[in-house]
């Protein structure tokens, strides 16, 4: 892919990352807390897949950690290393935001996720997003 291309993708999927954490903040102000959970993570995962694109890599999977530790970029898993810990916080919100089995019985995911998380995951995810802007816009 040449180097513009590669941008231009990159600079899809931060968009929509950017969207989904919109997506996240509207969700906490109407409490819906594991949804807002779940949109965070969406947003942390496709900024990290634009700094892929970006570095013409085929991002692969669905952890925001494995993202960050896969990157052979030097300089970019370097900047984006100090996020591992916030990346780590949010891959846990991947399934069990969604799926009733991946939570005790008889908890669905609406139950189990309050404001606070919600909350921390919009600031992690847009903590993760602004270093990704940093990173690749121009």
């Amino acid at each position: 892919m040449s180097k513009e291309n590669q941008r231009d993708e990159a600079l899809r999927w931060l968009r929509q990352a950017r969207l989904d954490l919109e997506t996240a903040q509207i969700l906490l102000e109407n409490k819906r807390f594991a949804a807002a959970c779940f949109f965070t993570h969406q947003s942390a995962e496709k900024a990290l897949k634009a700094v892929w694109y970006y570095l013409d890599e085929e991002p692969w999977g669905h952890s925001v950690e494995k993202m960050i530790e896969g990157l052979t970029s030097t300089e970019f898993k370097k900047r984006l290393l100090p996020l591992r810990e916030d990346a780590i916080f949010l891959d846990r919100f991947y399934i069990p935001t969604r799926y009733p089995n991946g939570l005790p019985w008889p908890l669905i995911p609406e139950e189990a996720y309050f404001e606070s998380d919600a909350q921390q995951s919009i600031d992690k995810s847009q903590e993760i997003v602004r270093e990704v802007e940093r990173l690749i816009e121009p």
